[in-house]
């Protein structure tokens, strides 16, 4: 006992997260009492912590094992302490990396090695889904109020995934790289119809508002059934949900937003770059009647007349 072997049960009460008790990793019957005002408070404090070897929830809440998932340790357990030797375990942080054992181990991994590569595959996707708009168009503007869908399809998925206390996991980002094409298959839609009738000589704002009316009962029932095909994994049970209600709740959530929201929004958005589009037009073809150098520069591909 004089030499430290032995630590007396004792309880540390009004502990903040700045004290060195509440940083370092204590093995033995020691607790640190922290006080919080709520659920998201908690969570945050029981996050920011620099180790993650194990955690448990105590509490008569039936959404505790939704809490539960958002604690970022190695095992967590719900009202009790009980640890099983067939459950994957491991550590985060400072505790270690990844879980050993099952398909949460893999996904630990998969999830710690993606890091910011996620990111770098969002913006290729959508630079990809310009570039085959462009040469599909033949039009710089075009493609940009296509893909003015994308970012109401985050929005959904953001918000759908937050309501339902999940996490910004590799299955979620999955998901929004999905949403690209989903939304700009929406906004394709509208801004092909639009173009339509364009063509036949309809004036701008004619052409946003008919192609928003027209496309509204298609996109409306296309993404009710996308929606409805992806509930299976919105309710998903036993080995490997978590994976499944990441990806189906941000995909439902995105094509909700995508569908709602930007229905709205793009019409408008297409009458935006068209009529920039136009007006660059006009000032060209005055450049070129004007005659002079600035027309010939302007105009390379323009015929040659030969006198």
């Amino acid at each position: 006992m004089n030499r430290g072997y032995y630590v007396e049960p004792t309880i540390f009460t009004n502990v903040n997260s700045d004290m060195t008790i509440a940083k370092e990793e204590i093995f033995g019957p020691v607790v640190s009492v922290m006080p919080y005002d709520t659920e998201e408070d908690a969570i945050r404090i029981a996050n920011q912590s620099s180790y993650g070897l194990s955690g448990a929830v105590f509490t008569k809440d039936p959404e505790s094992m939704a809490l539960a998932r958002r604690i970022r340790t190695g095992n967590v357990t719900v009202n009790g302490l009980n640890l099983q030797v067939s459950v994957p375990f491991g550590g985060y942080k400072e505790s270690g990396i990844g879980r050993v054992g099952g398909p949460e181990g893999l996904e630990a991994y998969q999830e710690i090695k993606s890091g910011n590569s996620s990111a770098i595959a969002f913006i290729f996707g959508i630079l990809i889904v310009f570039l085959i708009l462009a040469a599909m168009y033949e039009s710089w503007t075009l493609p940009g109020a296509v893909l003015t869908a994308v970012p109401f399809g985050l929005i959904g998925a953001l918000v759908a995934t937050w309501a339902r206390g999940l996490e910004n996991d590799v299955y979620f980002q999955i998901g929004l790289l999905v949403l690209v094409g989903l939304a700009a298959k929406n906004a394709i839609l509208i801004v092909e119809f639009a173009v339509e009738l364009r063509h036949q000589g309809k004036s701008l704002i004619d052409c946003a508002v008919e192609a928003g009316e027209m496309r509204l009962r298609p996109i409306t029932m296309t993404s009710l059934a996308f929606i409805f095909g992806c509930v299976p994994l919105w309710i998903a049970m036993g080995a490997g949900m978590n994976a499944r209600h990441s990806l189906g709740t941000g995909i439902i959530g995105g094509m909700i937003g995508a569908s709602s929201l930007a229905l709205l929004f793009v019409p408008l958005f297409f009458y935006l770059f068209e009529q920039l589009a136009e007006r660059g037009k006009k000032d060209k073809a005055m450049l070129v009647e004007g005659g002079g150098e600035p027309a010939l520069a302007t105009a390379p591909h323009a015929k040659r007349e030969d006198h």
